[in-house]
């Protein structure tokens, strides 16, 4: 049947001239499989509040105390790592994601959010303060519009208040988001019908799907709250002198089958002989002289058997100057680099955090408190920190004699404190990786990490008098790697130096080479690279 309506929108067929009809039941998969052969369609079946991408997300947030799930923690973008983990542990429940969100620093978030969503004080202030404080909603809602929805979703938030309190309001509030029907009105393509929203239009051409026995009709049933002794049998010639039946034990059956026939000037009716229960009986007052469909040439690609795939040119490109970081991401797989260079990746929000005080390079009080009420979880934190925290310079950036003409590679530091000639470098990481120095000193004197011996490197050939490097995890106490300062350079910080400048040399060639290994399982470009694959 898909391929009958590519051939005519192929001949000239105005889609809005075109209309499927099938149960209920069958919309959703019919529309996920005419996205295969790109048949645009016309949905008009009626949406819940909850099924918009921001009603969906509100509903999850609204679930989430009562039950925690991986794909529940998705709707905070600060806890999709630990949402994540829990995926590919396969672990739900509240006490296994605490110790999942120990284990990576997400403790404090998750609890903030529990106790935020779980304990909603003044249900209607609570329920406009939620709204108005996540702009993921807005974003999620955009074929609605977000005032649309807002104006909706607090509708019902109102009627909630009304009947429960507490906890309750919350669960009260998701069940209304889900009984509560919008219509968008939808655009251009064939339309996407039920029986009851055919029911009394005209189109040029419809189809007609699944016209097996029972599948349309007018939901007749039996009704127990009419005695025995107020039944009548009724037939044709009879109905109107069947004083206790009502109108719905009056067959109309043959009423609706007959209106669905005749809802366009040309309509095409199609039913299975056979599916994975075996045999099906097609509906007589339908399928009259029903035969087999005409062949038709295959409308995906999936039915035309030969699929391309794309793979990426690997000649030489042309790239901008890099970073040290940069440069260790381009040792990992040069391919992965270039292909993740112009896209944008959610941060995490420590990572946020450390991003915004890069972008600051001083710190203030104003300054101080406009990061704790933005970060309201690491705002203890910071404000214990202040007096470590404002004598640095954040996003220090510090390059080669090379670099200085645009050639070499540079180091953008997280933060760097001064005393003369004497530097103190420091390093943020996720909050609790490390808690000791030994951990540090593996860390930064790992063989794939060039960043920070290669800064100190380039500070001692600079003059500097000591360098002094410190990891500092978010929300803990910087670790010193080497203790007192680094006062001339090591076999380790020249071996860096000389390790940057020949990736320099491969970056500025533009050998973006795939390098297959561990690395492929987790890599976001694998389906364009297929080296790994291999």
């Amino acid at each position: 049947m898909l391929r009958a309506i590519k051939k005519d929108l192929a001949e000239g067929i105005d889609p809005l001239a075109l209309a499927v009809i099938l149960p209920e039941r069958e919309v959703r998969a019919f529309a996920v499989l005419a996205d295969e052969y790109g048949v645009p369609l016309m949905d008009e079946t009626p949406k819940a509040l909850a099924d918009s991408p921001g009603g969906r997300l509100l509903l999850d947030l609204l679930e989430l105390p009562d039950h925690p799930t991986p794909s529940r923690l998705l709707a905070l973008p600060e806890l999709v790592p630990l949402a994540n983990l829990a995926l590919k542990r396969n672990l739900v429940g509240r006490e296994a994601l605490f110790i999942l969100a120990k284990e990576i620093g997400l403790e404090r978030p998750l609890a903030f959010w529990l106790a935020r969503l779980g304990t909603p004080q003044g249900e209607l202030e609570w329920a406009r303060e939620l709204l108005h404080s996540l702009p993921e909603l807005t974003k999620r809602s955009p074929e609605r519009g977000w005032d649309g929805f807002k104006t909706h979703a607090l509708e019902r938030a109102k009627e909630a208040a009304q009947l429960a309190r507490g906890a309750q309001f919350c669960a009260w509030w998701g069940a209304l988001l889900q009984e509560t029907t919008t219509f968008d009105r939808p655009r251009g393509g064939v339309a996407l019908l039920t029986p009851n929203l055919a029911s009394g239009r005209r189109f040029g051409k419809v189809y007609l799907l699944r016209a097996l026995e029972g599948a349309y009709g007018a939901g007749e049933h039996e009704d127990y709250f009419v005695p025995e002794e107020a039944r009548v049998l009724a037939d044709a010639s009879s109905l109107t002198d069947a004083p206790g039946l009502p109108k719905r034990f009056l067959g109309r059956d043959p009423l609706v089958l007959e209106e669905l026939r005749t809802r366009a000037d040309e309509t095409v009716i199609l039913y299975p002989e056979a599916d994975q229960n075996g045999p099906r009986v097609p509906e007589p007052l339908l399928t009259l002289n029903a035969g087999p469909l005409t062949e038709l040439p295959a409308g995906s690609a999936l039915e035309a058997g030969a699929r391309t795939f794309f793979r990426a040119p690997l000649t030489p490109v042309v790239l901008r100057r890099a970073s040290v970081k940069q440069l260790e991401r381009f040792e990992r797989c040069g391919f992965r680099f270039w292909a993740e260079r112009h896209t944008e990746f959610e941060q995490v929000w420590w990572q946020a955090l450390v991003h915004e005080l890069r972008g600051l390079e001083r710190l203030n009080a104003a300054r101080l408190e406009s990061l704790c009420s933005s970060y309201p979880h690491a705002a203890a934190w910071l404000s214990e920190a202040e007096e470590i925290l404002s004598p640095l310079t954040f996003g220090y950036t510090l390059a080669d004699t090379l670099a200085e003409s645009g050639e070499g590679p540079y180091a953008r530091l997280d933060a760097v404190g001064r005393r003369g000639d004497h530097y103190r470098l420091y390093t943020f990481v996720e909050p609790e990786r490390f808690t000791e120095s030994a951990d540090a000193k593996r860390f930064v004197e790992a063989r794939e990490r060039l960043h920070e011996l290669w800064a100190t490197a380039q500070l001692l050939a600079r003059g500097a008098a000591s360098v002094e490097l410190f990891v500092w995890p978010v929300l803990g106490q910087p670790l010193s790697v080497y203790g007192a300062g680094v006062v001339r350079a090591t076999r380790q910080m020249n071996t860096r130096v000389r390790q940057a400048a020949a990736l320099q040399e491969r970056f500025a060639a533009g050998e973006m080479r795939p390098k297959a290994g561990f690395g492929c399982r987790e890599c976001g470009v694998f389906d364009l690279c297929r080296v790994g694959k291999r």
